[in-house]
């Protein structure tokens, strides 16, 4: 899940939706410290990005993108 939500409210919506990987969560300003390989990495096992801004969310298609 992406969203601009808080990660609290995210990860509490997830949980309840029943997410793979709900509990693992990175917020906006976490995804702007990882360089594109560690954000590759990341789209495998993080299941809740939060307060994300639209930049952030275009790397993180991208970073899914070149998982498939």
């Amino acid at each position: 899940m992406i969203t601009g939500d808080h990660a609290t409210t995210a990860l509490a919506i997830g949980k309840a939706l029943g997410l793979e990987h709900a509990d693992a969560v990175l917020t906006g300003p976490e995804l702007d410290i990882l360089d594109d390989d560690a954000l590759k990495k990341a789209v495998t096992t993080t299941g809740i990005f939060a307060r994300t801004s639209p930049e952030h969310k275009l790397r993180l298609v991208m970073a899914f993108q070149a998982n498939v």
